[in-house]
């Protein structure tokens, strides 16, 4: 089976927006995250998760690489209902998350455009931002 090859985008850090960047990687994570096994043609994650906070608003940018031009809106999906879980395990548990939670879906295709407004950074009609920059910046989507 031919290896795939891995897309890697540049995250920029902004001190104004303290993040924290979680990587699926199924090769790393094999069964610690068993809602999201492998299944034929496709890992049922998006390859990262952001969480960026300001005062309050915790934001969370599902974020899926991809090389071609299929969609990513399964894989961004199935992120944003394991993070959802995830918070409302911490409700069930008394450690509720006390900010707005603003969900971000993101598709960074391998070739890509320098954006050319600020609508770039807009959904399309499913909720998917097809990231136009060649870096990723967090201020981009939340200054």
């Amino acid at each position: 089976m031919e290896e795939a090859s891995i897309m890697k985008v540049p995250v920029h850090e902004d001190n104004r927006f303290p993040h924290l960047l979680f990587r699926h990687a199924q090769s790393q994570h094999g069964e610690l995250l068993p809602f999201f096994d492998r299944i034929e043609g496709l890992n049922k994650l998006c390859d990262y998760i952001l969480f960026a906070e300001t005062a309050d608003t915790l934001y969370v940018c599902c974020v899926e690489l991809k090389e071609n031009t299929g969609t990513a809106l399964p894989q961004l999906n199935a992120a944003e209902m394991f993070v959802d879980f995830v918070f409302r395990s911490c409700e069930r548990i008394n450690q509720p998350i006390n900010k707005e939670i603003k969900f971000f879906k993101i598709k960074i295709k391998a070739t890509r455009k320098r954006r050319t407004s600020e609508q770039d950074f807009l959904p399309d009609a499913q909720g998917v931002i097809h990231y136009p920059e060649f870096d990723f910046r967090i201020a981009n989507l939340i200054a």
